[in-house]
């Protein structure tokens, strides 16, 4: 039986550009159309992958997440945070996307991200902050304007939603504004057809507190109700996945970090996690199943031979950074 040592240094020495590609390969086989789905790129740091005594930075990935299906699609390394925004035409190019609607954090709010995303025949939903700062105060500024005159003269679509749990209620208020010829600033964004403002009013026993955020997007006749369920669901790359790989997984207490030895495991865990996710039940948890299929062979050749990566590693680097 190998020792766990010779584990680590097999996975230090594997080529991440193969193991990537035969990632991608198998997740082909996993999931179904992506046509008319949400799909979700962000970036997750690897936090214990850190390398002091090297002057290294810790590792940072930048996933692409299909929200409806719950599975990881892709991922490529990035500069560290300050890179992801060079990393993400690099994962669009490794993905067929045509008819999803991409949505991306303010970190992707830049003309050539978009514009990638509609050449590949996809609309995107992107959030909009101080990083382009003509276009967020053009667009920020005429939403407060419009609200303080209840919207009097301005055509928007609107829609509401109220949720309370854990001593708190959350209400989100989404506004829809189509008509975007007044706004200079969004010339030269590519099929930029509407802006939306979410209002956030969260009160607790002992606060109310109230926050604004700004959206731009490239599909037209996008409700107000589906801009909400859009930019709601975006987070669930977080909770359903950069979440329960700390938790669960315990990514960033792991401090393998030699060579290729921090993506090759990061990969593995992302490997077990859309293992977890094909065949599974809506509320099937990821701790339980481990437990179970620690327990019971069976159950784990199982859930193996269900969705193997039965894919030979070749040396062909494939695109990535």
């Amino acid at each position: 039986m190998p020792s766990k040592d010779t584990f680590r240094r097999v996975f230090e020495e594997l080529s991440p550009f193969a193991f990537r590609a035969a990632f991608r390969r198998w997740v082909e086989g996993l999931c179904a159309s992506l046509e008319g789905q949400q799909l979700a790129l962000d970036g997750k740091t690897l936090r214990g992958s850190l390398d002091r005594a090297k002057g290294e930075s810790p590792m940072h990935l930048v996933h692409a997440f299909a929200v409806e299906q719950g599975l990881l699609l892709a991922h490529v390394r990035g500069a560290g945070k300050a890179g992801e925004l060079d990393a993400l035409p690099w994962l669009l190019e490794l993905l067929s996307i045509e008819g999803t609607t991409v949505t991306l954090d303010a970190v992707g709010c830049h003309r050539d991200v978009v514009q990638a995303i509609r050449a590949r025949n996809a609309h995107y939903l992107v959030a909009l902050k101080e990083n382009q700062p003509k276009l967020y105060h053009s667009i920020a500024q005429f939403f407060l304007d419009a609200k303080v005159m209840e919207f009097e003269g301005v055509e928007i679509d609107a829609a509401q939603t109220v949720e309370s749990g854990h001593g708190r209620q959350e209400e989100r208020r989404a506004y829809v504004l189509h008509d975007l010829t007044w706004c200079e600033s969004a010339e030269g964004w590519t099929d930029l057809h509407l802006a939306v403002m979410v209002e956030r009013v969260r009160k607790t026993a002992e606060q109310t507190e109230t926050t604004m955020h700004v959206y731009v997007s490239s599909v037209e006749r996008l409700s107000a109700a589906r801009a909400l369920q859009l930019i709601r669901n975006h987070w669930q790359v977080e909770n359903g996945l950069h979440w329960t790989l700390d938790v669960t997984f315990g990514e960033d207490l792991c401090r393998i970090r030699h060579r290729n030895g921090a993506e090759n495991f990061g990969l593995l865990r992302r490997v077990a996690l859309n293992t977890r996710k094909h065949g599974a039940k809506k509320y099937d948890s990821v701790r339980p199943l481990q437990k179970r299929a620690g327990w019971d062979h069976d159950f784990l050749l199982a859930r193996m031979g269900a969705s193997r990566l039965a894919i030979e590693l070749d040396d062909s680097p494939g695109v990535s950074p």
